[in-house]
């Protein structure tokens, strides 16, 4: 499940970059997602506070903290929630969670990974972003 250029599941470039949030232009990029924050009654004056979910190990937590300093620029606070492994997944099954940050992928078939997490945005490190479908 390796993206391009050494693996074969991913976009073409030239398609990614027409994605929202996904241009090369970077200050675009938080300009929009800033003013959907504002439009939907948030913004510097009154952000929003989230907590955000991942395993209680570095690999799942210094992605964690990544995405944190993404959402700050848009005016979204996170507080780290950090699990331990055992507690974890079934907190993730009984959907105890607001944003959840997981690295969890099923080998070359996605779909059982989709149904249980029901990932909602990827990073740039290729991370998924897992909202449950109660919030959406």
């Amino acid at each position: 499940m390796q993206p391009p250029p050494a693996g074969l599941w991913g976009m073409p470039p030239d398609q990614i970059a027409k994605l929202p949030g996904y241009g090369l232009d970077v200050h675009k990029n938080r300009e929009e997602a800033r003013a959907l924050v504002r439009k939907l009654g948030s913004g510097p004056d009154n952000r929003l506070k989230i907590k955000v979910t991942t395993r209680g190990w570095s690999l799942y937590r210094d992605q964690a903290v990544l995405l944190l300093d993404q959402l700050k620029q848009i005016y979204i606070d996170g507080e780290l929630d950090l699990v331990n492994t055992a507690q974890y997944f079934p907190k993730i099954m009984r959907k105890q969670y607001t944003v959840a940050l997981n690295l969890q992928t099923a080998g070359p078939d996605s779909d059982p990974t989709v149904q249980l997490f029901y990932g909602c945005g990827r990073t740039s490190t290729g991370t998924t972003i897992a909202i449950p479908r109660w919030t959406r």
